[in-house]
């Protein structure tokens, strides 16, 4: 790949969480706009696989170690505050405020969070979860990052000529919720929001972080073009047309094309879609993404009663910026700076060789 900085390649990425996340706010506000922004979890998932891959992969690479010991500790001190911080707050608000919408439910869901255990608790009946649903994506990730670094350590001690059964299998992880649904009967959310089905997606992106690692792969600008009319389509249309895309073969191809288009940006360090992914308003909101992913259901949900005219979801899109930069000054910024104890001087060197190879 084309050489990056470290801080153009990060600059990228929280461009394209702060896309992501947006999507996702706009169809939680259950406006008409954008029906299918819920994608914005796809894309979330390719970015992840992505990123995390091509850090542990430099590590290994360069010093022919990984600890897992500091990934996990890393992992916990990214994500669980912010969360056990959400969960309290309305865990308490749902306890005490009498006649809040679906209140025994959200309480099961800050109990399903923390506890990392959404994802199947959505598979079987999302609706059990309230406001707290969101998190289900957190319960895949988290399933996810307790097997992967293992498997991504074996795999670079196997021999060269056996490291094809690994991406015939990624193949079968792809399409094997789609055989399930079609041939199993299952409904749609176990088809939506099981950790088992929606593995294809994280390992999309690692998959693509591996072999940008060994060749020279460059995504022509039409390709991304075509990716982000399609994906932007899909989102705007999807609930108007009579036919199920996501059902059918749409959680493979929503994945792939986040794919071509994260793989694209990472290799841009110019133009004007890089600067506009890695303007400060775009990285402002993509560093906040992970707090107002976790915070924008529940107070879209307690600020119903103000209606839905152009001044209450204005102020709905206020507060939900607001609270969420708060946390994340607050709570979020002290735990990433103790977070970066927990790297090693070789894992500071693979940080900084996964960015330039980007």
């Amino acid at each position: 790949m084309c050489s990056a900085s470290k801080n153009e390649v990060l600059a990228s990425a929280d461009g394209l969480r702060a896309l992501a996340v947006l999507a996702v706010v706009v169809f939680h506000a259950r406006t008409t706009l954008l029906p299918g922004g819920y994608i914005g979890v796809d894309v979330f998932f390719v970015l992840s696989g992505f990123l995390i891959t091509q850090i542990i992969s430099a590590e290994i690479m360069r010093s022919g170690a990984f600890s897992f010991k500091n990934f996990y500790l890393r992992r916990a001190l990214r994500l669980f505050p912010a969360l056990f911080l959400v969960a309290s707050v309305w865990a308490l608000i749902y306890w005490l405020v009498p006649g809040i919408p679906q209140a025994h439910e959200s309480l099961v869901g800050t109990a399903a969070a923390i506890t990392y255990s959404s994802s199947w608790i959505a598979a079987n009946h999302a609706a059990d979860l309230g406001s707290m649903l969101p998190t289900w994506s957190l319960s895949v990730e988290e399933h996810f990052y307790l097997v992967w670094p293992i498997l991504l350590v074996l795999g670079f001690k196997l021999p060269k000529q056996w490291r094809w059964v690994a991406f015939t299998m990624l193949g079968l992880v792809l399409v094997y919720p789609v055989i399930m649904f079609l041939t199993a009967g299952w409904s749609q959310d176990r088809l939506y929001y099981a950790p088992d089905t929606r593995a294809g997606q994280l390992l999309v992106g690692c998959a693509a972080a591996l072999l940008l690692n060994r060749m020279q792969v460059k995504i022509p600008s039409v390709v991304a073009l075509g990716s982000a009319v399609v994906l932007v389509g899909f989102a705007f249309v999807d609930g108007r047309i009579p036919v199920n895309v996501y059902s059918r073969g749409g959680i493979i191809l929503i994945p792939l094309l986040g794919l071509v288009i994260v793989v694209w940006a990472a290799q841009r360090t110019r133009g004007v879609v890089h600067r506009f992914l890695s303007s400060k308003p775009m990285v402002w909101v993509g560093q906040r993404s992970y707090g107002i992913y976790l915070w924008n259901l529940p107070l879209i949900g307690a600020l119903a009663f103000l209606g839905s005219s152009p001044g209450a979801l204005a102020a709905k899109a206020v507060l939900c910026l607001a609270v969420p930069a708060a946390s994340y000054a607050w709570m979020e910024k002290p735990c990433l700076k103790l977070k970066d104890r927990f790297y090693t001087k070789a894992e500071r060197k693979a940080l900084s060789a996964a960015a330039e190879n980007s």
